[in-house]
């Protein structure tokens, strides 16, 4: 089957990587290559739905992030350029690939990083500088909220940063979408 697009080597080790991700480091040691999962009831990674309200326990109006569903491999594909656009990154379309049973998967690359995971606080006070205030989210991941042009972004735990040999955070697997994106104005 020709999809018009480049077929991508399978990786090395399918069980490597995070629930949505398959990963290893290239030959040149200089990017990170992703194989997307498809999820069993189809579509990848998550859309995100947006929501905001009255708290009546803290008495503060809050918004409410939280997974509304999968996302088609465009909408994957759109969240990786706004990722791009936002954090500055190079994250790149390599092309697809198949699994044994026939699934076909997305393949991308980022930048390696090197370096450590910065702790909650020192994210929480990046993002801050950059406009955004953390938000109350579905389950237990922390998300954020940039209300100038509508940003939301989920999943912003250490795991998902770097802190690189110069103190800088880099960003490295952090949910983008926007407000609008998810049926909220």
């Amino acid at each position: 089957m020709s999809l018009g697009l480049p077929e991508v080597a399978p990786p090395q080790d399918w069980a490597r990587g995070g629930s949505e991700h398959a990963v290893q480091i290239e030959p040149d040691g200089k990017r990170i290559r992703k194989w997307t999962r498809l999820a069993p009831e189809g579509g990848l990674g998550f859309q995100i739905g947006v929501g905001h309200g009255w708290d009546k326990a803290t008495q503060q109006f809050v918004a409410h992030v939280g997974w509304e569903r999968r996302q088609t491999p465009a909408e994957y594909l759109e969240r990786i350029a706004l990722f791009n656009r936002l954090f500055s990154d190079d994250i790149r379309f390599e092309g697809y690939s198949k699994k044994s049973d026939g699934a076909v998967v997305i393949v991308t690359s980022q930048r390696l990083l090197e370096g450590d995971h910065p702790p909650q606080a020192d994210i929480d006070r990046w993002l801050a500088d950059r406009g955004f205030s953390r938000v109350r989210s579905a389950g237990e991941l922390p998300a954020a909220y940039r209300a100038r042009d509508g940003v939301v972004l989920f999943d912003i735990k250490p795991a998902n940063f770097i802190r690189d040999s110069q103190g800088r955070l880099h960003a490295i697997d952090v949910i983008v979408s926007r407000w609008d994106d998810a049926g909220f104005e």
